[in-house]
């Protein structure tokens, strides 16, 4: 059997995917070993395959400056020395951290690199994608790349009853269009866009829901949708951070799922809504063209450029599709099994 271990591991956090993609793996046979501290890796771990997810965990393990470079030492020092026979794989989430200041900004180019000089193997969660790591980072071209698609969240469907009932607690009449986007609040999903663009309609058969979690560093997104709210009863702000179940009900209660993300490689969100039956617009990248190519522009309705008050009139006019969104592919067994095809391919 093969063992796969993974950093982190089954760690709880507020994005399922690595207890969905890591059950994949354990599905389709292979022994998952939990490393859940960059300290853990400092013994090296009796694996195959060590899967290494978000590099910059480096930074969000240190509770100072001297504690993330120290993190990256240790890290990259336990990659170099750790027994040849365990592959060391990355699986590239992003290309470089979300709205990056100071330390990280200055220091992940040069992490990378040499995060890059001690691979075996690269993952994405989009074949679109992998041309764009390899033009993006140093890695040797003898480096091998593989892509699954990123695993659909299971059990994210509501039933029409849990529909109704979140848009009757929200005051959303049947005939209501609702656009809405659900999760944390932060500068690069492009909130502000989105706000921006609903103003300049004045459809009032047309509501704006935006509900999560303002991150740190983002205040001025909680005051722009409290203000906004204020001012445009059709804009529905639930401030705060959703559990797993208030996530699936309110998501449930969107006709669209709106993502204006300014700038990622892959997104767990859209696959999150496509995974709650709820159509997503998008502006277009590699990931989400990928995305339209398998299950259609009804689905996935993509934009070029900035949202604007006219491309959001243009989203939301489309007929929505009726129907489970037809995600097969991604299921996480699925997934799973190619992943560890490629991984014992990559091991012998």
């Amino acid at each position: 059997m093969m063992i796969v271990a993974s950093w982190p591991g089954y760690l709880k956090t507020q994005n399922d995917f690595l207890r969905i993609f890591l059950d994949g793996l354990a599905s389709a046979g292979c022994d998952v070993v939990s490393i859940n501290s960059i300290d853990s890796l400092r013994t090296s771990p009796s694996a195959d395959v060590l899967l290494l997810h978000w590099p910059q965990r480096a930074f969000w393990e240190a509770s100072s400056r001297i504690g993330a470079l120290k993190n990256m030492l240790v890290l990259l020092n336990s990659l170099r020395t750790m027994r040849p026979e365990t592959k060391v794989v990355w699986l590239v989430h992003d290309l470089e951290p979300h709205d990056a200041t100071g330390m990280q900004r200055w220091l992940w180019k040069p992490y990378i690199w040499l995060l890059c000089r001690l691979l075996d193997g690269i993952l994405t969660l989009s074949q679109a994608t992998s041309d764009v790591v390899r033009d993006s980072l140093p890695v040797s071209s003898a480096v091998p790349f593989h892509s699954v698609w990123h695993p659909k969240y299971p059990g994210e469907v509501a039933t029409d009853d849990e529909r109704r009932a979140v848009r009757a607690a929200l005051g959303v009449g049947e005939t209501v269009r609702v656009v809405g986007y659900c999760g944390q609040l932060r500068h690069n999903k492009g909130i502000d866009l989105l706000v921006d663009a609903f103003r300049q309609l004045d459809d009032p058969e047309l509501c704006l829901l935006v509900a999560g979690q303002v991150t740190r560093g983002a205040s001025h997104l909680d005051e722009l949708l409290s203000s906004a709210a204020a001012e445009d009863r059709r804009i529905l702000y639930l401030p705060g951070e959703l559990t797993a179940e208030q996530f699936r009900r309110t998501i449930s209660g969107c006709d669209l799922v709106a993502a204006p993300f300014r700038k990622y490689l892959h997104s767990g969100s859209i696959i999150h809504a496509l995974s709650a039956d709820r159509p997503v617009a998008t502006p277009r990248t590699p990931f989400v063209s990928d995305l339209e190519n398998q299950l259609g522009g009804g689905w996935v309705r993509v934009y070029e450029g900035s949202l604007d008050g006219d491309t959001l009139k243009w989203l939301v006019s489309v007929p929505f599709p009726v129907g489970p969104c037809p995600l097969d592919e991604f299921d996480p067994n699925s997934v799973g099994r190619s992943a560890h095809r490629w991984l014992a391919e990559i091991g012998t």
